[in-house]
């Protein structure tokens, strides 16, 4: 099971990756907007450790949701969680880029 720091943790190593490979930088919502820039990449966490991505002001593109972990059922183990969210925030990027 994930804390907020262990999960942010995880998903500071992702964004990290990302903004390597693809040059993608995010930055967290809800932050002051003054700086944003319409197609700025941005993303927000829920509650239940799902995230939210989304490009600022680019109402052409939907929002994506990456569901957050399954634990409460036995479902989904750390390293199972972490590599289906990791392929899913993947296929989130492609289909907002």
């Amino acid at each position: 099971m994930y804390t907020q720091v262990a999960f942010a943790e995880f998903l500071g190593r992702l964004l990290d990756k990302v903004k390597e490979q693809r040059g993608i930088k995010f930055d967290e919502s809800p932050n002051v907007p003054i700086h944003w820039q319409r197609g700025d990449w941005l993303y927000e966490i829920k509650s239940d450790f799902s995230i939210r991505l989304f490009r600022w002001l680019d109402h052409d593109k939907e929002e994506e949701i990456v569901a957050g972990p399954n634990w409460s059922n036995g479902e989904e183990t750390r390293e199972e969680f972490e590599r289906r969210f990791e392929n899913d925030f993947w296929k989130a990027l492609d289909s907002l880029a």
